[in-house]
Order: C-alpha cells, then structure tokens, then sequence
C-alpha cells in the first residue's frame, strides 16, 4: 500500500502543479464581442481569454469547452486538496497501528483503504488487489 501512497501523492503533485501553472478559474464558455466571439475565459479575469475561436462550430467544440470550464484550476486544486485529507488521514491511522484495536478506527481504516484504492483507479494508477 505504500507504493500506491507514493505514486498517488506523485499525481497528485503533478496534476497541482499542472493547475497552478494554468490560467486561475474559475472558468466559463462565453459568447463575446470581438475577432474571438466565442472563448474560454477566466471568471477571476474576465478580460483574460483561455481559449479562444471564432465560431461555435470549430474547436474547441461546446461540450468541450464546458468540460474544461468545469475542470478550471480552482476545481483541479479543490479535489487535490480532498485527496491529500484522505490520504493524510489515511496515513495517521496507518502509522498508529495500536488504534486499530478499536472496531471504529479499524472500520474507517478499512474503508479509507478502499477510497484511497478507486481514487487512485481514477489517477489511472495500477491497482492490486
């Protein structure tokens, strides 16, 4: 399990940096005026376009553009910082071993093992089981 916790805090250091290398969100699909009518832009900055094209029928396509609006930075770092909680509480449990005695603390020991598991699945981290 300590080769998943690595590889998972590896990803997750990659996919913050990933979000704070990018244009902060949030983000929206925007009809605006100009060369650029249609655009991804930053609601932080709403002067600051994130992806731009002229017409709704050329990349990014609308669907597109609404995924990637709803996985701005700010979305990326809230469910970064979401999994570095369950990891990190996850860890705590581990390294207290004498805990585990109580049914309780055994039974949220159990099911973090499993959280951690199918989020480390949706990272595309191999998984044994």
């Amino acid at each position: 399990m300590s080769d998943l916790i690595t590889a998972l805090r590896a990803k997750l250091d990659e996919v913050e940096q990933a979000a704070l290398n990018a244009t902060p969100g949030p983000w929206s699909w925007a009809h605006r005026a100009g060369p650029h009518r249609y655009a991804l832009v930053s609601n932080a900055h709403p002067s600051q376009v994130v992806l731009p094209t002229s017409a709704p029928d050329v990349y990014p396509q609308r669907g597109d553009a609404q995924h990637i609006a709803l996985h701005s930075p700010d979305a990326v770092l809230a469910m970064v910082a979401a999994h570095r909680l369950l990891l990190d509480q996850f860890e705590e449990l581990t390294n207290n071993r004498e805990r585990m005695f109580d049914p309780a603390l055994s039974l949220q020991w159990h099911l973090l093992h499993q959280v951690i598991e199918t989020i480390a699945c949706g990272y595309r981290i191999e998984v044994t089981w």
